[in-house]
């Protein structure tokens, strides 16, 4: 409730209350813990444009992955992987997400996880728009689009088609811009994301 409300320091408060608890709890449970104060840390570096608050990010982003990958929980690992590339995405670190990249890419592979795998893609995509390499970005979300919408993912759908359409926008592919990103408005109004 207080993340939806963007209060980011009483679910920061409340994680490190819960820290004693999760010390000698078994890997996955700390796995969780460090990604979720890791998201906390991220939106609120955001909000902040706080340095120092993006560095705490990337260290609990890892201590999440390490756990994961004690516990054997590939899947986590590579969601986590994810949400560290993107904030080396918003850091402007492109090489660094690039890497984590390809790690979650590489898991989720093998584990023919297509729904985890489309959002990895999105976020390689916003690297590829950012570094102005347009047509890997558009290869790389027209693979994503699809799968996220068969699996009804509506509001990741939006997200897609939004970067799908900047992606093409870059490509001077003006007509094409314009209809996916009214496509996502569309979509992210079904799902309540627009408001009037």
């Amino acid at each position: 409730v207080e993340i939806s409300e963007n209060r980011y320091y009483e679910p920061l408060n409340i994680l490190k209350e819960a820290e004693p608890v999760f010390e000698s709890a078994n890997d996955a449970l700390k796995g969780r813990w460090h990604g979720q104060k890791a998201l906390v840390i991220d939106m609120l570096a955001t909000a902040e444009k706080n340095a120092k608050l993006f560095d705490e990010a990337i260290i609990e982003y890892t201590a999440a992955i390490f756990h994961y990958e004690q516990a054997k929980h590939e899947r986590y690992c590579a969601s986590n992987l994810n949400n560290l590339a993107m904030l080396f995405y918003k850091l402007g670190r492109y090489r660094d997400a690039h890497e984590h990249l390809d790690r979650a890419g590489a898991t989720l592979r093998r584990l023919n996880d297509a729904g985890l795998l489309a959002q990895v893609d999105e976020t390689r995509a916003r690297v590829f728009i950012a570094e102005k390499k347009y047509a890997e970005a558009n290869r790389v979300i027209e693979r994503a689009v699809p799968i996220l919408e068969k699996a009804g993912a509506s509001a990741l759908l939006a997200d897609a088609l939004t970067v799908q359409g900047i992606a093409r926008v870059r490509q001077g592919a003006h007509e094409d811009s314009i209809n996916l990103l009214r496509r996502a408005m569309d979509v992210a109004e079904g799902v309540g994301a627009l408001t009037n």
